[in-house]
Order: structure tokens, then sequence, then C-alpha cells
């Protein structure tokens, strides 16, 4: 209900102002409220209520305009991968079993593989929708599912996150307090990728009322070129994004005079990087903290001059958004005191509902209201958070998460494996690159390049280990558990 009343309210207070643009139109909040009513006509048609209705797309308006179709219908967007491989992919849409998945021309090659092997799968074109007779709209109500994101466990299999739409409303309003109200002409450029759960970040300015540039992927020089262009004010970008954005040479600071705020997130902030960018481009650095789980930004803040934290190596977050409540939590679950390292916990009208279809899982993530994030964090004497460690064994390369299980399983089944374990070694572009170690079946059994192809056409690339080091035995501990923090060792001393 909410997001349609938004629509409805801007499509008729500011009908001639833009809503969305991306490479190859522009949309008013007219024309939008009407693409919406178009495209949910016959997604109303084609499916039933609380259907989902998946988008298997690069980024590009029409995520917004499935979103807003879907949530006017009473259906649940479900934004895919393009990039996935199609066992990756097939997984995912068996998981939650929608009853159409919209493509675009570059992933008509993916959309037909799909159909091809699960044959209840109906796909169309997002470019050749025909024309359906309108119905009484059935909107989504707060609790109804709005989305599912796909994230992964710690087992590395994706989960769906069954975010309602209470969570968009709720993250929307926070930005809206913590943010917005500072920037009433905020022009937002959204630059990683809308399958992933940063969208979030666009919806907020969107929903509030402020224009959204929608690039199809990122590229530094389109990145400088589109601020410049349409006279950009904010942005979000990953780390590893703002790295290759500081190899550009000559960087011209009339580029991104337009430019008062950039957010970042997604992985830890260099403070040397910070402070380059800040000096570059002249810009504010935001921090932005959250997880798929939680609904999109959770903790956030104006990155301060100086970085020194409460513990060596902690990075900055900042404060929790309007409407959200943190916690650190120690060992026992309980509140931990300031300077204390403990496990960040949310809570909050914009946390998930739960996990798709899974239970268990969602009890062991959401305790007595508190989603566990499991990562580490310290709240200091002034009421900042800051993060000492994103999970463990999670990987982050350029913005994504690897998780080291999913990686495993793959190189587990190469011809010559006998057993493998992946951890995060240091990139100086990505951030961090997944890094495989492999006991052999026996000396010569296989190589790094026969493990890396095996791996190129079952993972997506980011996913796919960038080195192979084989050793005789993985190191374990009394419990039979895979020591990484001594694979990490032994990987820095041999890079």
């Amino acid at each position: 209900m909410w997001l349609t009343r938004t629509l409805r309210r801007y499509a008729k207070e500011i009908p001639d102002a833009l809503a969305l643009a991306d490479a190859t139109r522009e949309l008013t909040w007219r024309d939008l409220s009407i693409e919406v009513d178009r495209l949910g006509a016959f997604i109303c048609a084609s499916t039933d209520r609380g259907a989902r209705v998946a988008f298997l797309s690069h980024s590009r308006a029409e995520h917004f305009v499935l979103l807003f179709a879907c949530a006017m219908n009473g259906r649940t967007f479900v934004p895919l991968n393009p990039n996935l491989t199609t066992p990756e992919l097939v997984h995912q849409v068996s998981l939650v079993t929608p009853s159409l998945v919209f493509h675009e021309a570059a992933t008509d090659k993916s959309a037909a593989l799909l159909v091809d092997k699960l044959d209840w799968v109906r796909a169309r074109d997002v470019d050749d929708v025909p024309d359906a007779r309108p119905t009484a709209p059935a909107l989504l109500r707060l609790e109804d599912p709005a989305v599912i994101f796909f994230t992964s466990a710690t087992t590395g299999r994706p989960k769906g996150v069954q975010v309602p739409e209470r969570s968009l409303r709720a993250n929307s309003v926070g930005w809206q307090g913590d943010v917005l109200e500072r920037y009433p002409d905020a022009r937002f450029l959204s630059a990683c990728p809308l399958y992933h759960g940063s969208s979030v970040i666009a919806l907020d300015y969107l929903s509030n009322g402020r224009p959204v540039h929608i690039m199809r992927s990122f590229n530094p020089r389109s990145w400088l070129r589109a601020v410049k262009r349409n006279q950009i004010s904010h942005s979000f970008l990953v780390p590893s994004m703002i790295t290759l954005l500081m190899k550009v040479s000559q960087l011209d600071r009339s580029e991104t005079e337009s430019l008062v705020l950039l957010a970042h997130g997604a992985a830890p902030m260099p403070s040397k990087l910070a402070e380059e960018a800040r000096d570059r481009l002249g810009v504010d650095l935001f921090s932005v903290y959250g997880i798929t789980e939680g609904g999109g930004p959770a903790i956030v803040g104006t990155l301060p001059p100086s970085l020194i934290g409460p513990f060596p190596g902690a990075t900055y977050l900042g404060f929790p958004l309007k409407g959200m409540i943190a916690r650190v939590l120690d060992d026992e679950g309980r509140p931990a005191p300031p300077g204390h390292a403990g496990e960040i916990a949310l809570r909050g009208d914009g946390l998930m509902t739960q996990y798709w279809h899974d239970p268990g899982a969602t009890t062991q993530s959401i305790v007595d209201g508190w989603l566990r994030t499991h990562d580490v964090g310290v709240q200091d004497d002034e009421g900042v958070y800051w993060i000492l460690d994103r999970r463990t064994d999670l990987i982050i390369r350029g913005g994504q998460n690897v998780y080291p299980a999913e990686v495993e399983a793959v190189v587990r089944t190469a011809p010559g494996v006998r057993d493998a374990a992946v951890v995060a070694a240091p990139s100086t572009i990505w951030g961090q690159t997944p890094v495989a170690y492999v006991v052999p079946t026996e000396q010569g059994s296989t190589s790094e390049a026969d493990i890396v192809g095996w791996c190129a056409g079952r993972l997506a690339s980011y996913k796919t280990p960038t080195q192979v080091i084989f050793i005789p035995e993985l190191p374990v501990g009394p419990s039979g558990k895979v020591l990484r923090r001594a694979l990490r060792k032994f990987e820095n001393g041999v890079r």
C-alpha cells in the first residue's frame, strides 16, 4: 500500500518532474505511473495474488517499474543476478518458484536455459509486453513480502531474504530523517547492481521524490561523465569502485563539482583511500553499514577526518539510522559495555520478516526480535559504532559477498581434488579476492588452471578463485573444523 501511495502522490503532485533515468530513457512521475499500470495489468492477468515475479536483467529503470507494479497488485518482486551461472540461477529460481520471469535482450540466453531446465518457468522479454485489460489493484499490505533479495548463509547455499513493505518504508523514513532533510534537491546516481540489497538506497531517494539516475554497470570514466552531465549530488559506491576511480589520471574537480555526498559501504573503507577520495573529489564521505537481512542501511554517518578507532583496524560505521536500534552483544548475548567488542545486533521495522521457506535459519538469525549480524563490532564512549571484522569467513570482493563454503563445494568436485578450503587474500583493486587451498588426490593430479577453469563454468566470475595453492593437508582443530586463521597466516607468507 505504501509503495502505491508514494507513486500516486508524486504522479499527482509533481507529474512532470524526473523520477527515473537510465541509459536509454527518462521517466517523469507521470510516465512512471503509466508504465507501472501497463506492466501491472499484464502481471495481474498472468499471475495470482501472492505470486513471485522475477527480473533477470542488468540495472535499468524497469527494476523499479516492476517493483511498483508488483506492489500495486499484491505480488512479490525478485531481482536476479544476471552474472550467475545457469546452475546458480536454477537453484535460486527453484527456491522461490516465480510465476513469471521478466528478462531483457542481453539475458535472453539465460532465460531460455532456465525455461529448458525448469519447464514450469514462464519467461517474458520486458521490452515486449503486450497490453492487458486493467483490473482492480490488490495492494500489498505492510507485512506482505515486497521483495526477495538473495544472499548466502554460512553454508554457502543461497537464501531468499523476505523483505516486507514495512521494511522499505522504515528505511525510506530513516534515510529522509538522517540524510535527505539536509539535501532537499538531492539527485542520486545509482552505480551498484540493482539486484543487490544496496538498491534500497536508490529506492530511499526515489520514494522521497528525488530523481534517480541508473548506470547499467560501473566504469570510472562513465561515472564521472554521468555525475557532470546530470549534475549529480549524491551517489553510492563500494570502496573497490572508489579505488578504480582514484586510478583515473588527471581527475578534474570540475567533473564532480555538483557532488556533495558520496556514500560507501559493503566493505571497510581504508583510511588512506578515504583521505585520497575526500581530497581529489572534494566531497563528504558517508559511511553506510547494512546487511540484506537488515533491510538496507542500518548504521550510518559522515566519515570524520580522523579515523582513530577504539581498536586497531576498527572501521567507522556511525550511528543507527533513524528508527533502527543497534547493540553490541557479548558472548552470552548480553549488551556489552562501551569499548568492549561483541556481535552487532539490530532491531527495528527495517528488518526482514524471514528467510524464504527456511524457518530454522530464521530462528538462528532473529533472536528475541534482534537480528544477529555475526559481525564483530564495538561502541565507543561517544556512542559511535565501529566494526572490527566483517564476518570471520566472508570474502567481500568488490562489494560482492563470496562465501567460502559455496566455492569449496565446487572445488571439491573437480577431478584430482581431495579436499579444499577458501580464504580471503588482500587485493589492491577489489579489496579481497578468494584463494583456494587444495589437497590433491595425488601429486600432479590437477593444476591451478584446471581448478580455475572448473570453477569458471560453475560459479560467477567474482566467486572464482584467483589463486590456487596446493598443500598436503588442511590444518584442523580438535573439533575437526578447518583452521582458516592458520591458512590466512600461511597465505600471508606465500604472497
